[in-house]
C-alpha cells in the first residue's frame, strides 16, 4: 500500500466572486491541492512551491507549524491505486475528496480553472469542499479531461486523494 505525503497549507474560505469564477457555488470552504488557493506554509511562513522545504512522510513533524488558525495539514495520495477505504490515517484526519491537478504547477482543474472544463467536471455534484467524492469518478473525470481537452495544459492532471487535519 502506498503511503501518503503531508504538507501544511492555509485554509481557503471563498467569497461570492470565487463562485462566479469557478462555478463552485455555496461552499463555506474549499480544500484543494492547488497552492494558489491553499497556499503552502513553511516554518518561516507563507512560501511558493519553489521555496517550500518539501513534503514529509510523518505528519507529526508538522504539528509545531500547523497549530495556528487558518492552517491545515494536508495528507495526499497521488494517483492512488485503491480507494480511500484502503488508506489508514490517524483518526484526526478527515477525508476531503479527490482533486485533479497539474503535477508541476499544482493548479487544480476543478477548483482554479474558471469552470472551463464543464464538459468533463460535474461542478454541481462536487462535495462540500469542492472536490469529487468517489475514487472511480475522479479517474473517469481525469480521462474525460484528457479526451475532451487534449491541447489544454491544465487538463493534464494527476488524481490527488486529499485528507486534512485541522
Amino acid at each position: 500500500m502506498t503511503e501518503p505525503f503531508f504538507y501544511i497549507a492555509e485554509r481557503y474560505f471563498p467569497n461570492e466572486d470565487y463562485g462566479q469564477f469557478s462555478k463552485i457555488f455555496g461552499r463555506a470552504e474549499i480544500v484543494t491541492y492547488d497552492t494558489i488557493l491553499c497556499k503552502l506554509i513553511s516554518e518561516h511562513g507563507l512560501c511558493g512551491k519553489s521555496q517550500y522545504a518539501g513534503e514529509v512522510d510523518n505528519w507529526k513533524e508538522l504539528l509545531h507549524i500547523a497549530t495556528k488558525e487558518r492552517r491545515q495539514i494536508i495528507a495526499y495520495y497521488k494517483n492512488p491505486t485503491e480507494s480511500r477505504e484502503y488508506h489508514v490515517l490517524d483518526e484526526s484526519f478527515e477525508f476531503c475528496g479527490y482533486d485533479l491537478s497539474e503535477e508541476l504547477t499544482m493548479i487544480s482543474a476543478i477548483t482554479n480553472c474558471g469552470g472551463m472544463f464543464d464538459k468533463a467536471i460535474p461542478y454541481k455534484k462536487l462535495n462540500a469542499f469542492g472536490l469529487i467524492d468517489e475514487y472511480s469518478e475522479a479517474f473517469a473525470v481525469r480521462n474525460l479531461l484528457d479526451e475532451l481537452y487534449p491541447e489544454e495544459s491544465h487538463a493534464d492532471c494527476k488524481v490527488y486523494e486529499l485528507w486534512r487535519r485541522l
